[in-house]
């Protein structure tokens, strides 16, 4: 518990240098709006960190069963796009979209196919993160392919833009339909954790 505190703070600590360092200094990938960085804080921490200790940490199967395959897609997924976009600097949405689509058709699948499993083992908090999960998938799809819409192919190159500015008046609705979701998103996630991880 106390390792995972401290991850989670430390997370939350470099989220807020990130946001600090986009807007201030970094030229790469452009200033980013609280609403996206607080987005961006919520893919990473809990796609890429929270669902491993969940899957190492409680036995309520098949629910992390689930969660750990999608984490392990997401890795691969997010180490490739890093590749692209510092290495080679040629990533554009749509490998994105592809991934994302992939994401929800496994969720999906997966979550038919250990329906009977997921309803005996049911309860609340890991039923409404997990639905959360699933949303948080199908909203990264639809961010990626409005940001595609206003950018195209601005994502590649030394001076490619990866985030949505809340200064320029084609970024205003998709800032504000993020920042009313992360409500939501985050609501869900500080539930799950009050009743399941700060209470073990």
């Amino acid at each position: 518990m106390v390792m995972f505190t401290i991850l989670s703070i430390s997370s939350l600590f470099l989220s807020f240098y990130f946001f600090w360092r986009q807007n201030n200094r970094a030229k790469m990938g452009g200033a980013i709006s609280k609403a996206k960085a607080f987005w961006l804080y919520f893919t990473i921490y809990v796609w890429f960190f929270l669902l491993p200790y969940c899957y190492y940490s409680f036995e309520l199967r098949p629910y992390t069963d689930i969660w750990i395959i999608f984490s392990v897609w997401m890795w691969i997924r997010g180490i490739a796009e890093i590749f692209m976009m510092f290495v080679t600097k040629n990533w554009v949405p749509p490998i994105g979209i592809i991934h994302d689509l992939s994401c929800v058709v496994v969720f999906i699948g997966l979550s038919i196919y250990w329906f009977s499993g997921l309803k005996s083992q049911f309860n609340w908090p890991y039923g409404i993160f997990h639905l959360t999960l699933l949303a948080s998938i199908i909203l990264e799809t639809y961010y990626a392919h409005g940001f595609y819409k206003i950018v195209g192919d601005k994502t590649k190159g030394d001076e490619a833009v990866w985030y949505a500015p809340s200064d320029k008046a084609e970024f205003q609705f998709i800032v504000k339909v993020t920042g009313i979701c992360n409500v939501f998103l985050f609501s869900s996630l500080f539930f799950f954790l009050g009743k399941v991880i700060y209470r073990m």
